[in-house]
């Protein structure tokens, strides 16, 4: 004789478990809105920093050229120098 087991019912869903599905969807939908709030800000900090370092570059190359300019006006004022010295020179062959 076999014996007479009864296996309880159990319906295919369970006011815990709907709990559960309802709880693990809402932090389902919590985490792909702090992902995207993340997302959002991550491309925001690229931004920034990629404009940072167009500003960094811009400066390093104001700074070479204001470099350079420098160079060149100091070229300049010792050329004028010796042109006034050959100027005045000439001036005292003329008198």
């Amino acid at each position: 004789m076999a014996p007479d087991h009864q296996t309880p019912s159990t319906p295919s869903s369970t006011p815990d478990k709907d709990q559960e599905i309802r709880q693990l969807h809402q932090q389902l939908t919590t985490l792909q809105a702090q992902y995207a709030t993340l997302e959002a800000l991550q491309l925001e900090r690229l931004e920034q920093l990629t404009t940072r370092h167009r500003t960094t570059t811009n400066l390093s190359r104001a700074f070479e050229m204001n470099e350079l300019l420098f160079d060149l006006v100091t070229v300049l004022a010792a050329r004028t120098k010796r042109l006034k010295a050959q100027l005045q020179e000439a001036r005292q062959w003329v008198h």
